[in-house]
This record gives C-alpha cells, structure tokens and sequence, in this order.
C-alpha cells in the first residue's frame, strides 16, 4: 500500500472526521476524489468536497456531528443511508473566511464491506480510499496532517500515473447511465485518455444517457463546460456518440454550409465560437489563457492550443476589454441565480446561438452561378431552442430567460456594426441596443451579447487562417479591428459614468414630473414619452429638465 502525509489544512475538516470517529467509535473512511485529488498534488487548501463511509448509522451520526459543529445536514437518500453536511462561508461556524461552501457527503459503507463499496464506484481513480481510526482522530486537529495508507483494490494510482479514466469493472457505467457522461468530463478535467475498453462500453451504451436524470445531466454538463476548452467536450461527445442523445439539435448543424465570409459549416464554427466563448470566461476570471502542452484530447485527437498572447487577433480584443476588465469581471462573477457564475453561460451561450440556422437555411443563385446561403431569423429560432432545451434540463427560470434574450439578440451588434460602418455608434443607437436587451440580476444583458457576438466573430478570422490566401487575411484584420472598436463603443455606453448609468439612474425627468407639468394620464403615451425623452438624453440632445420638458411639450402639440 502507498503512504502519503494527508493535510487537510482546513481545520473545519479535522473537526468534522474527528468528531464522526469519536461519534461512532469506529474508523471512517475519506473516499474518492478527495484521496485522487491529493495523489495528483492538489492543494488541500483547495479541495471543498470529501466524501466519507461510515460503518454504519450514516444518517444519525450525521445529524448529531452536524448539530455538534454548526453545519447544515440534508439526508439525501434516507432509505440507502446518503447524508450531506454543508458549511457556508460567513455562517457563525465558519471562523476561516472560507471561498466556497465546504461539503461532505457521508455514506454507509456497501454491505458493511469497504472493497464491496469501492468495486460499484465509477472509475478507478474514484475508488480509492484511507482510514481514519481513534488514534489519528485523537492527534488530527492542529497536527498539520497524518500519515494514511491507500487502500486502492482496482489500481487507481497506477491510472493515474498513466493518465487514464477507466471503469472500475464491465457493469460500473451499465449500473449509471450519468457515467458515459461523467467519463468525459473526467478526461477532459485532468487531461486523461479514456481507457479503448472503457471507450468501447461507452460507444455501445450511449443511447442510453437520455435514461438519466435531467437535473444530473445539466450538473454534470455545467462541470464540463466550465472547464478550459468546452468546445474540446462537445467533441467528445459527438465522437462517443453520445451528443445525439444529449443535443440532437447540435448534431444537426453538422454538414451545413454557409456562406461567405464562413469557410466551414454551422457545427464547426460553433465549436470554434464556443472556443473563444471560453477564451474570453477565462480571461475575465484571471485563469491562465494557454493550458499545458496537450498532447491527446478526450475524443483521441491531438489537441492544438495556441499561445493566444502571440495572436494580433486576440492580442486586439485583449486591448479594446482591458479598459473596462474590472467592470467586466464584477458583471460576470456575479450569478444570475445563486449558484452558477454568470460568466459560465458565455459557453452556453455559444452552444445555442446557431442552433437555428438548419431550420432557417434558404438557398438562392448568384448572378455568376455561385449558391448564396441565407439563415433569416436564425437567431430567434435558435432562441426556442435555448429554452426548450434549458427547460428540460430544469435550469431556472431566471437563467433560461436571460439565455434566450442573449441567443435572441446576438445578431444585434453585428448589424450594428454594419450600420455604423466607418462611423462612431450614436449614442441613440447605444441607448437603444441595451434598452432592448434588458436586464437580468441588475446587470445590462447587453454585455452579455457583446461578448457572446465578440466570439461569433472572432471565428471569422479563425477559418479564414484554415482557407485562405495572406491577403484575405489582412482583409479580414482591418475588418476586425473595426468590428472591436464598435464593440469597444458599446461597452463604454454601458460602463462609463456618462453613459448607461446617468439615462438609468439620474433621469432629467419621472413620470409624475410630466403628468404635473404637461396634464396627461398615466399610460402608453406617458411610457411613450418618458422613453422619447431617455433617447434624446442618451444622444445629449437635452441636458436640464426644462429642456426635457420643453421637447416633451413639442411632440404633444404635434400629435
């Protein structure tokens, strides 16, 4: 057996093991990823999730040490005996200004038997496992770690060593169809190979994913997109086979063509904007831009990562967002909801934004023989799409509607740019583009759509450098470069002091101004006015109340 120095370094954690072997008077166990996550050398310090076996009692036990310790207790499977404790950073137990919820979830060992319970866990460098008994319980707390032993019956060290993700045994993904799922994001979360057997199984069984859970599905889905390269999953997924079962409205964009300036078809190019979807999350959560060097993605191809720091294309937007990166970042680690990070939906937003041009495709022939493919409203149908899939997956209604708005209007910007070719966007044009995209949990969701559109055209110099001669390229460049500082525009409307927040917050008039001033009732025409009015403020055409009362009474008198 391998002995490594276990330090928990987070003494709510010493605690909590201490007190459930003192509790029981019998050893527990600390399972699963919390032992892999030490044996490939991540902090302690980071780990928020330990998973423990109890030999018995698991719901009682962890009623009492919840009680004992101030954590929440949830029995989550009464009749198989599954409980969780959660700790929340600021409640009256927590003394060490935690980052993250701190859980452990507690089980009762399979038929009283250990190397039992570790035989049904998933893959092996999940069924691994160490004791804690009375003695090391009686030393833990302010020891700064003890010396454990792995108990690991399947060879879970050895694939990691080897950097595999293989199933514990030949009925480990037929016992939870979520696992041909959580394979993938495992491979893609550590860099590993799937094991050809284990491939194999996954490739037989993957019609039978829609057998799962929605909530588990969209769980496990949220992992693997939050992770580097969420386009690298979709792959996965597809060469699996197990995208048709997931997102038959993904697959379905394979094989359609566009045309110019695309030079692949809609599937491929949302990858590639999915691609940069995450480039752009990472960038705003301060993670590294350039992962290490891959040398096999999840689907058995070789992964190509690019210096992006080396890039003038992503050199470009890092210089137009960094202005405003502070503002940006406190946008997008904000959630909607109260879990998942707004700046995570980027990459779901990417996934959607095309998912509509398969039903929308039009044909029509040029005057020199050539087929002009059109995709009129793609963007709204894309956006039924969005939600019915979100619905499905029971995300919350908060979050599917701001992912519908944002999928809805991610050709805005685009036609902007187009409109204001060669030109400054008017402030009028501004103040209308996030008047009609809303907002969600107090934030503009056109910024949302600024960077979801950022990343659709961002791919456009991405297929052009697959296809196309130095010279489109360079044409390409400038138009890029035009396109980021409308994008760059629309930003600082929203951000700067005399921008978004002075027409929303310091309005030159209220409703019960005009209705005093100029005798009208409460309705249309008064909501008619005030948003006249907000418009003119944002295009700088009045600057006083007086001024705005003045235009309001002008358009009264030419009705």
């Amino acid at each position: 057996m391998t002995r490594f120095r276990w330090d928990v370094q987070n003494h709510q954690y010493e605690a909590l093991l201490a007190t459930f072997v003192r509790e029981l008077e019998t050893p527990v166990y600390v399972v699963g990823g919390a032992v892999r996550d030490h044996l490939l050398g991540r902090s302690q310090a980071d780990i928020a999730d330990v998973d423990i076996l109890v030999g018995k009692d698991a719901l009682t036990v962890s009623r009492r040490v919840a009680d004992q310790l101030g954590w929440a207790y949830y029995p989550l499977d009464a009749e198989r005996g599954f409980a969780r404790l959660v700790l929340v950073p600021g409640s009256e137990s927590d003394d060490s200004a935690l980052r993250s919820p701190l859980i452990c979830d507690i089980a009762t060992v399979a038929d009283g038997d250990l190397r039992v319970d570790l035989s049904s866990r998933d893959f092996t460098i999940n069924a691994m496992a160490f004791m804690i008994d009375a003695e090391i319980a009686c030393n833990l707390v302010g020891e700064g770690g003890f010396e454990v032993e792995v108990i690991d019956p399947h060879g879970g060290q050895a694939d990691l060593a080897h950097g595999v993700v293989r199933d514990v045994n030949e009925d480990s993904l037929r016992n939870d169809s979520l696992r041909l799922l959580r394979a993938v994001r495992f491979a893609a979360q550590f860099n590993f190979a799937l094991d050809p057997t284990t491939r194999t199984r996954i490739v037989e069984q993957a019609d039978q994913i829609a057998q799962g859970s929605a909530e588990r599905i969209r769980d496990e889905l949220w992992k693997a997109l939050a992770l580097p390269a969420p386009h690298r999953v979709i792959k996965a997924l597809s060469t699996l086979g197990l995208l048709p079962y997931l997102l038959p409205d993904a697959v379905k964009m394979m094989g359609v063509t566009q045309s110019l300036p695309h030079h692949v078809d809609v599937y491929q190019h949302t990858l590639l904007v999915m691609q940069y979807a995450g480039l752009l999350r990472d960038w705003l959560l301060s993670r590294p831009l350039s992962g290490p060097p891959y040398d096999q993605s999840v689907d058995g191809a070789p992964r190509e990562w690019a210096d992006v720091f080396d890039d003038p294309v992503h050199a470009a937007w890092r210089s137009v967002l960094s202005p405003w990166r502070d503002a940006l970042t406190h946008h997008f680690c904000v959630p909607i909801v109260d879990k998942r990070m707004r700046a995570h939906w980027l990459v779901w937003n990417a996934l959607f934004h095309d998912m509509g041009k398969p039903a929308t495709r039009t044909e029509e022939l040029q005057a020199d023989g050539s087929m002009r493919f059109r995709f009129l409203a793609h963007e709204h149908v894309s956006a039924d799409i969005a939600r019915a899939r979100l619905e499905e997956w029971r995300f919350g209604r908060n979050e599917i509607n701001a992912a519908v708005q944002v999928v809805d209007a991610h050709m805005r910007p685009h036609s902007l740019d187009s409109s204001f070719s060669g030109l400054h966007i008017s402030r009028r044009a501004c103040h209308r583009f996030f008047r009609d995209t809303g907002e969600k949990a107090d934030r503009p969701m056109g910024v949302d759509v600024v960077l979801l559109a950022l990343a659709d055209r961002m791919a456009i110099p991405a297929e052009l450098n697959i296809l196309v001669s130095a010279k489109e390229r360079e044409y390409e460049m400038g138009a890029w470069l035009d396109y980021l500082a409308h994008a760059g525009e629309l930003l600082t409307y929203a951000f700067a002091e005399d921008g978004l927040a002075r027409t929303k917050l310091n309005p030159l008039v209220n409703g019960h101004l005009l209705m005093e001033q100029l005798q009208i009732e409460p309705g249309p025409e008064l909501g008619n006015l005030l948003g006249r009015l907000a418009e003119a403020q944002a295009a700088g055409e009045i600057e006083t109340s007086d001024e705005a009362l003045t235009l309001a009474q002008s358009w009264l008198e030419k009705k």
